[in-house]
C-alpha cells in the first residue's frame, strides 16, 4: 500500500478544493486540469507492481550493529501512487500525470515497473512526469490535442 503521509522532499502540503495536496506542484496540476475541463482523478488508485511474497530460502543479513541473523522470510510488495489519472471513459485515450520536484533514488525502479505494468495490462495510456508549471501547461496541451 502506498505512504499516502510521507513528506516529498522540500515540498510543502496545501489544500484546495476540500484535497489535501503533498505540494505545491501537485495542486497547480490540480487546477490546470480542472481549469480546463479534463476529467481526472487525484491519486485514483495504487497500483501493485510487486505481490508480496515468502521468501523460500533463510535470508541473512545485519542488522543496525548486531552480528549476522536471520530475517523475516516476508517480503513486503511494491506498489506505486500515481498523483493524476484521467477519468475520460475513452477506451483510446487516456493519461497519468505524476507531479515530481524532488526524484528520490528508488523512483527510476517503481517508474521501470510501472511501465512494465501498463505493457503486460495492455493500458495504453500518455505517462507525463513535470517538475514545474510550464510542463503542466505542456502536457494539457498534449492532453487537449488528443482527446
Amino acid at each position: 500500500m502506498a505512504k499516502r503521509n510521507r513528506k516529498h522532499g522540500n515540498a510543502k502540503k496545501c489544500s484546495f478544493d476540500r484535497v489535501e495536496f503533498k505540494s505545491k506542484l501537485e495542486m497547480a496540476c490540480y487546477k490546470a486540469l480542472k481549469r480546463e475541463g479534463i476529467p481526472f482523478s487525484y491519486e485514483k488508485r495504487s497500483i501493485q507492481l510487486v505481490e508480496p511474497f515468502i521468501d523460500p530460502a533463510p535470508f541473512y543479513k545485519v542488522h543496525g550493529k548486531s552480528q549476522l541473523g536471520e530475517r523475516t522470510n516476508k517480503v513486503q510488495g511494491m506498489s506505486y501512487l500515481c498523483d493524476f489519472e484521467d477519468d475520460l471513459n475513452n477506451p483510446h485515450y487516456g493519461f497519468f500525470i505524476e507531479t515530481k520536484g524532488f526524484v528520490t533514488a528508488l523512483f527510476p525502479l517503481r517508474i521501470k515497473l510501472f511501465r512494465l505494468w501498463r505493457k503486460r495490462n495492455k493500458i495504453n495510456k500518455d505517462y507525463f512526469q513535470v517538475s514545474n508549471e510550464r510542463e503542466i501547461e505542456e502536457a494539457i496541451a498534449i492532453i487537449k490535442q488528443n482527446l
